[in-house]
């Protein structure tokens, strides 16, 4: 994999992705297909990668609050849902929750947030959900979360993450991209083996191939 998440390998691939007509900042997304895998028989991972830098210019994070995280959350500006107004299975709350998965990007939580923010609805819309154990460990893991990719293998083949946008250096971007390729490549049973393709893309163009 050394080979091609280097610069002089990444920085051509990106100024394809760079070139955009519209105005505002694109996202660059990082696509890979895995190969090789048995889902009945080879390990599952569910893995953080921490970037070197930010991947998103505005990561919304929404934070499942109960009462001892309302008070910090109000105090730093962080936009919370209380866990009393999305608790229960009904048809509106449901649709409560669908959207809010919609809307934001990643959700964090205390270890008990699963009692009233059910994992399939997260699993539907690929939206990574990260767990504190304490109050105290709201805010770090707030400015760690827009640095954060989850690599969490599921029943596809298909992966895909946010590894930077336009408004960044294109040196900060093949960094990340090269942390969490290297990254993911170590959590692969049988490494480069298991990586069939990779893609690079903005938010509204074309795939550029990087691997495969």
């Amino acid at each position: 994999m050394n080979m091609y998440v280097t610069k002089e390998r990444l920085i051509p691939i990106l100024d394809k992705a760079f070139e955009t007509k519209k105005p505002r900042t694109q996202t660059i997304e990082c696509q890979v297909t895995l190969k090789n895998y048995d889902f009945k028989k080879d390990v599952r991972f569910d893995s953080n990668c921490h970037l070197p830098f930010p991947k998103r210019a505005a990561e919304r994070i929404l934070v499942i609050a109960d009462n001892s995280l309302v008070d910090i959350c109000v105090a730093n500006n962080l936009q919370y849902v209380l866990t009393d107004d999305i608790k229960g299975n009904t048809k509106d709350k449901i649709k409560m929750k669908k959207k809010l998965c919609k809307k934001y990007h990643a959700f964090i939580g205390l270890q008990t947030y699963s009692r009233f923010f059910e994992m399939r609805i997260f699993a539907a819309k690929n939206k990574p959900v990260y767990t504190i154990k304490s109050a105290g460990e709201l805010l770090a893991m707030y400015k760690d979360v827009q640095n954060i990719v989850k690599f969490k293998l599921r029943k596809s083949v298909n992966m895909h993450f946010c590894c930077g946008h336009t408004e960044m250096e294109k040196e900060q971007v093949a960094e990340n991209i090269s942390t969490a390729l290297l990254y993911l490549v170590g959590l692969l049973k049988k490494g480069m083996q298991n990586i069939d393709t990779i893609f690079i893309k903005n938010t509204q163009g074309s795939s550029i191939k990087l691997y495969g």
